[in-house]
């Protein structure tokens, strides 16, 4: 409990002594650095509402059930900024997703988003993305060179704790990668691919697995308990990754798309609750279920 928060703080300290520590890029250095400056326990408490007010605010009725998911829970205990980045993901914003490059191991989780955006809304990310980092070099010209140094001491592929499908047996990876075209044939639906960018990527950790949190199938949330028990009494950190292609067979696109990046998606228990649960439309998309204007 509270040890992600508490190494946040170190990098902050540190910073204020000139000393550049942490995995994080050196913009990200700023927002520790304000955080060493207030009493931790204001800052974690403030870090935790913060994340749970977003799951509140944009899952609304399923907030509870969702906050019943276990990395959910994790990123809350140890005060990390998943839920937030999460947050921000969530407005679709070109300056919220600036702010998101401050952990870019997360950020092909929202590429769908930025590849749908227009000219204009790709322009205004990358205004603002330069905005943040690029006086970095004025500070400390070095920085990055040390920050690529520094990434080379977290080996999240073959360490026994990592937490993405790569450190699955063999069988287990192979099998899993063949399910998904598999499920895509079987349903001519397919399978969401965003899940894809946090269990084939190497840069995670298991609370990561939060960002599925209202994006994919409910079997998740007791599917991350069981991942808990195998990493628990089983040191099978990889079970994470089984989580993430669950979400990934679970949750498919509407029949009529045809967008490699549609983010339309619906749950396979849409066929049993087509009135409960709605789909997932994106601004300016029509309803794969209303009518076709007429030409």
């Amino acid at each position: 409990m509270y040890q992600d928060y508490f190494w946040f703080l170190e990098y902050g300290f540190d910073w204020r002594a000139g000393i550049y520590t942490g995995p994080y890029p050196l913009p990200a250095l700023g927002f520790f650095t304000a955080l060493s400056f207030i009493p931790w326990e204001v800052g974690y408490l403030g870090l935790a509402t913060l994340g749970l007010f977003c799951i509140v605010i944009r899952l609304k009725r399923a907030a509870p059930g969702w906050s019943a998911y276990l990395p959910v829970l994790q990123v809350m205990l140890i005060g990390n900024l998943d839920l937030v980045w999460w947050g921000l993901w969530q407005t679709r914003l070109p300056i919220a997703y600036a702010l998101m490059t401050l952990k870019p191991q997360l950020l092909p989780f929202a590429l769908p988003e930025i590849v749908r955006w227009t000219r204009r809304e790709k322009l205004s990310w990358l205004g603002w993305t330069a905005a943040l980092w690029l006086p970095c070099w004025i500070v400390r010209p070095g920085w990055f060179g040390e920050w690529m140094r520094k990434l080379t001491q977290f080996d999240r592929i073959t360490e026994h704790w990592a937490s993405n499908l790569w450190n699955a047996p063999a069988w287990i990876l192979i099998g899993g990668l063949i399910a998904i075209p598999l499920v895509w044939w079987i349903t001519k639906r397919r399978p969401s691919f965003r899940p894809l960018m946090l269990f084939l990527n190497p840069g995670i950790n298991s609370y990561d697995y939060s960002l599925l949190a209202g994006n994919a199938h409910w079997i998740i949330i007791p599917a991350s308990w069981l991942a808990q028990i195998a990493e628990r009494y089983q040191s099978a950190h990889w079970a994470w990754g089984l989580v993430g292609l669950l979400a990934t067979l679970t949750t498919l696109a509407p029949r009529d798309s045809s967008d490699p990046w549609d983010i339309r998606f619906r749950s396979m228990g849409e066929r049993f609750f087509r009135k409960v649960m709605q789909p997932r439309i994106a601004p300016g998309s029509a309803s794969p279920e209303s009518p076709s204007s007429a030409s």
